[in-house]
């Protein structure tokens, strides 16, 4: 994601993005930090929670028009 998307909150749902979090990542260093961090908890407590926020990460890179090359094979249904 080129880092002025950083700031990328989806239009519509429930996700409460907009708020931030605790601490809102303030550019790209802070926000590799913070992926570290979350994929080294993520590491030590469940393994399944990180596939959910990559699938988040991807359907936001989805709604901007990036697609993953891994996930390139499964075209988004029109809904």
């Amino acid at each position: 994601m080129p880092e002025a998307g950083y700031d990328f909150v989806p239009s519509s749902g429930d996700s409460h993005c907009e708020k931030g979090g605790p601490s809102k990542a303030a550019g790209e260093a802070t926000l590799i930090r913070y992926l570290r961090d979350a994929f080294d908890y993520g590491n030590r407590v469940a393994v399944w929670h990180i596939a959910d926020h990559y699938d988040q990460i991807v359907e936001y890179l989805r709604m901007n028009g990036i697609v993953p090359p891994a996930t390139k094979q499964y075209p988004l249904a029109v809904r």
